[in-house]
């Protein structure tokens, strides 16, 4: 947690600087959901810089951790945050395939009270990559999807959902 204190009070050296030594530490101890964790977190940090190559990196790794440990709810967040720099990029294809939605138990195993962190990581985005490719029928799936889940968990953004689905008028799937 320090380590992202930092980060977004835009101190990234000594980010960088806690972030390794969590990463350190939970290696020592063979902690590997810490070690996975660091890692995600150090993939934020690079992000931020705007080294997308080593934020993949990262991520990948702490992805692959992730899915080994079956924590899922952290895996969905590193599958949004690697379609994310595809999305960066103009590869909405890719962007697409890394993951468009949340894992299919839905929002039951989030933590109460969760929310992403940024604007672009929000599961609703990828709805929105969707559209912006112009591919309705995912972007309409992807988008009530995801107003589902944040009207179960209580997020404010179902309203931004709502209103997006509203003003391309995008029907529930199969209606």
């Amino acid at each position: 947690m320090l380590g992202n204190s930092q980060r977004l009070a835009g101190d990234y050296p000594a980010s960088a600087a806690s972030l390794t030594q969590a990463l350190d530490l939970s290696r020592a101890a063979r902690y590997r959901l810490g070690e996975a964790t660091a890692l995600a977190n150090l993939g934020g940090l690079h992000d931020s810089n705007g080294d997308d190559l080593a934020a993949a990196r990262c991520y990948q790794q702490a992805l692959a951790m992730f899915r080994d440990l079956g924590e899922r709810s952290f895996e969905a967040t590193a599958i949004q945050y690697i379609g994310r720099i595809h999305m960066r990029a103009g590869d909405f294809a890719s962007a697409h395939r890394r993951g468009p939605r949340l894992p299919r138990r839905g929002a039951s195993h989030l933590p109460a009270g969760w929310h992403a962190p940024g604007r672009s990581d929000r599961p609703g985005d990828i709805g929105l990559s969707y559209l912006h490719d112009g591919s309705l029928a995912q972007a309409s799936g992807c988008l009530h999807e995801a107003l589902a889940i944040y009207q179960r968990i209580g997020a404010p953004d179902a309203r931004r959902i709502q209103q997006t689905l509203h003003d391309h008028t995008l029907p529930a799937p199969g209606t």
